[in-house]
């Protein structure tokens, strides 16, 4: 009997070692995800915001039982789970700046007519005549495949020349449309509102029960602006940015007061999700990977 109790033991400590190394078993016993921080002069303090700022995401995803600690010696959070996190899904989010612009637009039209745009954009991306959808008023240049936004990006950097009455900031919309195209839009440079003048915002859900958008709310200051800016944009686009990706570009017909405005789109129900989860939370001061 007692050499039966040996060999069990035995057995189960062998077993025991032996977990850790197969694929799927290390979540059972918990996780943990090193963010390394890029910049160079990150301070203690930024370290410690920003951990709280990623936290705040977390849990309002849903999220919990997380814990941040700090490696200051190596400029790196350390985030423990007891359950396995899915860093694919999770890790672009979490780690995102999230800066948010709200940008008066140019038209095609204000553009075509201006000193000149470069050609050779045409063999590169789809560019509309006037007439055709999305019309001459749409703040969108063309379509472009993803493998050929860095070739445009490129060029435009090189040979764009056009200037109708101000520097126009170029940016690709965040999601592609039904044909597997992402917009190229045409912004004016400086946003009339960013994150300080949003209060909060929150999951609108539709008929159906998908999730149908995202409210965001702004403060007395961020209102007064959001009615101006919509007033001086009647019959243009307003564009919502996040990091240099258009989240939305709708056609204002008349001045938006009472100081909210909507997010809609071509967004799953997750992306909703995880998009509200950064707008309400602060921006974050500094870089991981």
């Amino acid at each position: 009997m007692k050499k039966i109790a040996i060999i069990f033991i035995t057995a189960l400590v062998l077993i025991t070692s032996i977990l850790p190394a197969i694929p799927g078993t290390r979540g059972r016993a918990g996780q943990n995800i090193v963010l390394t921080c890029t910049d160079p002069s990150a301070s203690s303090d930024q370290m410690k915001e920003s951990a709280g700022i990623i936290l705040t995401r977390l849990e309002q995803y849903g999220v919990n039982n997380i814990n941040i600690s700090i490696d200051e010696n190596n400029r790196a959070l350390v985030l423990s789970s007891e359950s396995t996190m899915d860093m694919k899904i999770l890790l672009p989010w979490i780690v995102a700046k999230g800066n948010v612009g709200f940008h008066e637009t140019f038209t095609r039209e204000e553009v075509m007519m201006s000193k000149g745009f470069p050609g050779g954009l045409s063999s590169m991306m789809v560019i509309p005549d006037s007439d055709e959808y999305p019309g001459k008023k749409s703040a969108i240049l063309g379509f472009c495949h993803k493998a050929d936004i860095v070739k445009v990006d490129k060029y435009l950097e090189e040979h764009y020349v056009a200037n109708p009455g101000a520097a126009i900031r170029f940016a690709w919309g965040a999601t592609p449309n039904s044909d597997g195209l992402y917009s190229l839009y045409m912004l004016k440079q400086t946003p009339g509102l960013d994150n300080s003048f949003i209060v909060s915002s929150e999951i609108s859900e539709g008929s159906s029960g998908n999730l149908s958008g995202i409210l965001i709310s702004f403060n007395k200051a961020g209102a007064s602006r959001w009615a101006a800016l919509t007033a001086r944009s009647n019959g243009k686009c307003v564009a919502i940015v996040m990091d240099d990706k258009v989240l939305t570009a709708t056609t204002v017909r008349e001045e938006i007061k009472g100081g909210k405005c909507m997010i809609t789109g071509n967004f799953s129900n997750d992306e909703l999700l995880q998009l509200n989860a950064v707008l309400s939370s602060k921006e974050l001061p500094l870089t991981f990977k």
